[in-house]
């Protein structure tokens, strides 16, 4: 940016990526104190500290191997947590002794013909959020992920 527009772009650039993620790791930061909290019974603010000072620990001084392995144990714990409580919920919801997945089929909500309708009001709010999600993005960390995997070497 810098190269490009000068270096009042540049820095303007880079105090809007900070803060940007500043405020993801913030609710990162959060969200894992909130898990101590409710797994561990720690109080929600030290929580917090613990939560921070691990990652800020094992990424500075595990550095980018650090990260990458802990992205593989996400993707593996996802693999299998997330079907796992797909069956748990699926067995709970079907043992329901009032429940029946064709009567949830019929609503609206899982209508293509209406959800698709272009007289419906809700198709024509939908586009916005479409478009949006359609645009590819490019975080600071979606950036440094790209970059490590350009080549082997």
């Amino acid at each position: 940016m810098g190269n490009l527009y000068g270096i009042e772009v540049r820095l303007i650039t880079a105090v809007c990526g900070i803060l940007g993620t500043i405020g993801i790791i913030a609710v990162q930061f959060k969200v894992f104190g909130n898990v101590f909290n409710y797994f561990l019974g720690i109080d929600s603010i030290y929580a917090l500290l613990l939560a921070s000072t691990i990652v800020i620990l094992y990424s500075t001084f595990g550095g980018i191997r650090a990260v990458t392995h802990t992205d593989v144990v996400q993707f593996c714990t996802f693999g299998f947590v997330i079907p796992l409580i797909g069956v748990i919920i699926y067995n709970h919801i079907t043992s329901e002794n009032n429940f029946s997945f064709n009567d949830v089929i019929r609503t609206a909500n899982f209508n293509y013909k209406e959800v698709f309708n272009l007289g419906n009001p809700k198709f024509w709010e939908m586009i916005p959020l479409i478009l949006y999600f359609a645009l590819p993005s490019m975080d600071p960390t979606g950036f440094q992920r790209v970059s490590m995997g350009k080549s082997i070497g």
